[in-house]
């Protein structure tokens, strides 16, 4: 009787992990913004490599050095990063699937691992998520909100392009950083 019992509750824990993407799944961590997932993708492992946000911020904090507003297609490619991509969404702690679905135009989409809720304990993890014609590609990561080199946490911007324009921004007594150009 015992044997038939565990067999039974095995039964449903598998029926219950074999469920999928449903809302946040604390043994994958994995959201979607429906039922169904049409594809997957994992920021924290996708396409990214240890040091690709390392890379990045590097190349955004030696554009941020100088006075001449650059476009961000030229902080890719002075990261490693060449003309691959053709979106890059801003993903923010606690940003849930359904809002990186609409930002990114990826209905439909699994993420697994998304950035937790910030706490104000410690840096949380965020990415920068590349795509090209409408698939995740690579995504770099980054602190929050400690890294500010492209100084996107504060602003409405989310969704960058390849020819988005960055100025310079120097304050007193702060590092230099990348802000969207105002438009025009």
């Amino acid at each position: 009787m015992r044997v038939g019992a565990l067999a039974v509750v095995a039964g449903l824990v598998s029926v219950l992990l074999a469920a999928g993407c449903g809302a946040d799944q604390s043994s994958g961590n994995r959201e979607v913004a429906g039922a169904d997932c049409r594809a997957s993708f994992d920021v924290r492992s996708g396409g990214s490599s240890p040091n690709g946000g390392f890379t990045l911020l590097t190349a955004a904090r030696q554009a941020a050095s100088g006075d001449i507003p650059v476009k961000m297609v030229e902080i890719t490619r002075a990261a490693g990063l060449q003309d691959e991509w053709d979106t890059m969404v801003v993903v923010t702690p606690g940003m849930k699937a359904e809002k990186l679905n609409e930002l990114a135009n990826t209905p439909g989409m699994c993420w697994e691992n998304l950035p937790g809720p910030y706490g104000d304990d410690k840096p949380t993890t965020a990415y920068y998520l590349f795509l090209c014609a409408g698939n995740p590609m690579r995504a770099a990561t980054w602190w929050f909100p400690t890294d500010d080199e492209l100084d996107f946490r504060w602003t409405s911007t989310k969704v960058v392009y390849p020819d988005t324009v960055l100025t310079p921004l120097h304050s007193p007594g702060a590092d230099p950083k990348l802000r969207v150009a105002p438009a025009n």
